[in-house]
């Protein structure tokens, strides 16, 4: 069995962009599509655990896609095998909506960026985004909010003293 990079089965789009696959899935659960929410939910709290590893591999095994995963437990991610014979006829069913959020989080896992996956700290702002691990903001209109609202807790404090 022969292992080949995402380069090989990923979309074009997103190999230009690593982090284009995290961001589409924090896009589309912002837009409220329940299973990006799932997936994204998950990886938010708790990571790439063995839990969500095993997962994502039931729900993409069986489904017809380019190329199959096995889930290397060492590594803790996904390496692709384009050993299928005849694709067109034994590949299986196509993928439902649920089996293809799961492959796009296992594109995530591979590609590295699934941990970049991260909700804003602003509290009435639920949108999560992709960022680096300093990120706390989804946009700048959130930190400048979250900063005003520090400052004028202080001003606030120090007029009582």
């Amino acid at each position: 069995m022969k292992d080949y990079p995402l380069q090989n089965i990923a979309p074009k789009s997103l190999i230009a962009d690593p982090g284009g696959i995290a961001d589409l899935l924090a896009r589309t659960a912002n837009a409220g599509n329940e299973q990006s929410l799932y997936w994204v939910r998950r990886l938010e709290r708790w990571g790439v655990t063995d839990s969500l590893l095993a997962d994502v591999e039931r729900k993409v095994r069986g489904a017809r896609i380019p190329a199959y995963l096995a889930l290397d437990p060492k590594s803790k991610t996904f390496k692709w095998n384009f050993e299928w014979p005849d694709f067109a006829s034994d590949a299986g069913p196509l993928p439902d909506r649920e089996s293809m959020y799961a492959l796009f989080v296992a594109w995530a896992i591979s590609a590295g960026t699934a941990h970049k996956v991260k909700r804003c700290v602003l509290k009435e702002c639920h949108k999560y985004f992709v960022g680096g691990p300093r990120a706390k903001w989804c946009s700048e209109n959130c930190g400048s909010k979250h900063r005003v609202r520090k400052k004028r807790k202080l001003d606030k404090q120090r007029q009582m003293l």
